[in-house]
């Protein structure tokens, strides 16, 4: 009996040795429950040794009130963290929510299935939605009522569209990369997060770019920039400047264009004078080839032309080789119009210069005049002579008179 005792004791002892060294070692069984102890670190270890002894993972958790979690690979790399605090978790490598698969989907965070986001959703690559049962991909915004506010839809199709409903349904944003446009109902600011509107459909904070022709139904203003004036510059496929356009923001309400050497060539002025530096004008005409060209009427109180050549003055010189006007009859007969005149059809076709018509038109009234002065000298001339016969006349009447009353 007594070593029946000993026994018992001896079997007692080693039990909770082999039990402590089993615990120390960290040793599972195949089933049931696994519970890992701490040991004399600072966090809890579970080491996955395949059947050839080796170490293929770990997984180590934190003892403390962190409450954070590891899966390391065999070299030591730290794969899966979990964490409590305000840390973040993290996987290194893909994560697939919703499915198992052996395979790669080429995607760091694969969801199959419905995706709820109650906060910000930041990458810096992809972000890609597959399709679903309907021939379209869509992404429901939904705020904290669990009310959609906003849809994001797009097509599953070669047409390549993106759209954007409000929680009406309403189209707000469109992007297509076929023939039809993209188009946004509301304002866009770009370069600037602003939530308040700017009363612009489109609004742009900083330097913009075009690259082909730029319409638009209603107003273009151009903000003022830090030097004082509002520019836009015209910038050729070589990223060249070939003109630039400049306003004043003060009250003087000045406009300029410049060429590529930074020439005014056009100033505008609400205040002072406007010029046109160089070039042609053309108003209803797209060629002028002239300095102004209207094709239209032109409305003046008075007009003033400078001459480039003198007026017809040399037809009062004494040399001046003044036709007759049997000559001029003799023209007039044979042209049907006057002498270095051009005729009807000429002035229809080649149209009138106006100042060297003046000075044309001048120039035979000068010779007119000359001609009417010629005739009056003439006709002065006769008046006398004819004077003088008459006198003769009236005295060999009076003779006669006196010889028959004697």
């Amino acid at each position: 009996m007594k070593y029946a005792k000993l026994y018992v004791i001896v079997w007692l002892i080693v039990s909770v040795r082999l039990a402590a060294i089993g615990q120390i070692n960290n040793v599972f069984p195949d089933s049931g429950n696994a519970i890992i102890y701490q040991g004399t670190s600072s966090f809890r270890s579970y080491d996955v040794i395949n059947s050839n002894n080796f170490l293929v993972s770990r997984l180590e958790a934190t003892t403390d009130a962190t409450g954070q979690l590891w899966l390391r690979d065999a070299q030591g790399n730290y794969k899966i963290a979990f964490r409590s605090n305000s840390y973040p978790s993290s996987v290194d490598g893909e994560l697939i929510v919703g499915k198992y698969t052996t395979t790669s989907t080429g995607r760091n965070l694969f969801v199959d299935g419905t995706s709820e986001f109650t906060g910000k959703v930041f990458g810096h690559s992809s972000f890609q939605l597959s399709q679903g049962p309907d021939d379209f991909v869509a992404y429901e915004v939904l705020n904290k009522d669990n009310i959609i506010v906003s849809r994001l839809e797009s097509t599953t199709d070669a047409s390549g569209q993106l759209w954007l409903k409000d929680a009406l349904g309403n189209y707000k944003v469109a992007f297509r990369t076929n023939q039809n446009p993209s188009s946004i109902d509301g304002e866009l600011i770009v370069g600037k997060y602003q939530a308040t509107s700017t009363n612009r459909n489109l609004f742009v904070e900083g330097t913009s770019e075009f690259t082909g022709k730029l319409y638009g139904g209603s107003d273009f203003e151009i903000r003022q920039a830090s030097s004082g004036f509002r520019a836009y510059d015209v910038v050729n496929r070589d990223g060249v400047t070939v003109s630039r356009f400049e306003a004043t923001t003060d009250a003087s309400g000045q406009l300029w264009l410049k060429e590529a050497l930074g020439t005014t060539k056009v100033i505008i002025r609400s205040n002072g004078d406007s010029y046109f530096n160089g070039g042609s004008v053309g108003i209803g005409s797209i060629n002028p080839s002239h300095k102004l060209d209207v094709n239209g009427t032109i409305h003046a109180s008075e007009v003033l032309v400078d001459l480039n050549f003198p007026g017809p003055d040399y037809v009062f010189e004494e040399d001046y080789p003044l036709s007759s006007l049997s000559e001029i009859e003799a023209y007039i007969k044979q042209n049907k119009h006057l002498p270095e005149v051009p005729s009807a059809a000429q002035m229809k076709e080649e149209g009138v210069n106006v100042i060297e018509m003046q000075m044309l038109l001048l120039k035979k009234v000068e010779e007119l005049t000359l001609l009417l002065i010629e005739q009056n000298q003439k006709m002065e001339k006769l008046n006398i002579e004819k004077n003088i016969e008459i006198e003769i006349l009236q005295n060999k009447v009076k003779q006669l008179e006196n010889l028959v009353n004697n």
